[in-house]
């Protein structure tokens, strides 16, 4: 506490804050894009007047409501596929009016059919793809609960309906372990969006899943740059990173 002192007497009142925060187990920063990567994202799509945002795994809409809170101005169209969370999804949305839009309860793969959609104790942690075993015995939320039915479409087939000509398009992508599957079912989708957020596992949480590395190289081959990353899931016990949140944009299209 004396070092928290000694900065306040030296007029360095944001340090004496810091310092004093730290001597109580509390981590204490200037607010703003430079701290929170949510507020980075917001400004990011303001700087690059992005006008539609398409929020791919949705749950009950958590991601657009903080978007919209952070100051985002355009339009949102929702994807999620479990039925009682794409309801919840479609009562927050009409709470907010025509700038957010639920598309039908879809999941958004490579094809167009009906799969196997795995539920999970958190179902925010639920997936076309079965949870790993070593995933199963060391995150409580991610074990099985229930395997439903639902459709599946691909972006590519479904983009169309909701962009508009001239307006900049951006993707968020959070499917734990399906992201593979979206961008096959996307690639002329890619070739129109001016950048994208995706969440990435750094090691294998879901069956069959590709890892961070493996999505991210041809999305870099296809001109996109890597403007942030942040972390998304950290193991409780060992520390380690688990899941990385990464947004891109192509130059080409956002000057």
């Amino acid at each position: 506490m004396m070092n928290a002192w000694r900065a306040l007497r030296a007029g360095n009142i944001p340090a004496a804050i810091q310092i004093a925060g730290r001597s109580i187990g509390l981590e204490i920063r200037r607010n703003g894009p430079s701290a929170r990567d949510d507020l980075r994202l917001a400004n990011f799509l303001a700087t690059y007047d992005v006008r539609l945002v398409l929020d791919i795994g949705a749950n009950r809409g958590q991601f657009a409501t903080q978007l919209l809170a952070n100051g985002y101005r355009g339009r949102i169209v929702s994807f999620e596929a479990m039925p009682h969370a794409h309801r919840e999804l479609t009562a927050a949305a009409a709470r907010v009016g025509e700038r957010w839009q639920v598309a039908p309860a879809i999941a958004l793969s490579d094809r167009e059919g009906m799969v196997a959609f795995h539920v999970n104790d958190s179902d925010a942690t639920s997936s076309l793809l079965a949870a790993s075993s070593k995933a199963q015995n060391t995150i409580p939320g991610i074990r099985p609960r229930a395997i439903v039915d639902v459709s599946t479409r691909r972006l590519d087939d479904v983009f169309g309906g909701y962009s508009m000509e001239g307006q900049r398009s951006f993707l968020k992508i959070d499917v734990q372990g399906g992201e593979g599957l979206v961008l096959a079912g996307a690639q002329t989708t890619l070739d129109h969006v001016a950048g994208l957020m995706i969440e990435l596992s750094l090691s294998e949480l879901y069956d069959r899943q590709p890892l961070a590395f493996d999505v991210l190289a041809p999305l870099l081959d296809a001109g996109f740059v890597v403007f942030d990353i942040a972390p998304a899931y950290r193991d409780s016990d060992s520390h380690k990173l688990e899941q990385i949140d990464v947004v891109l944009f192509h130059p080409d299209r956002i000057s």
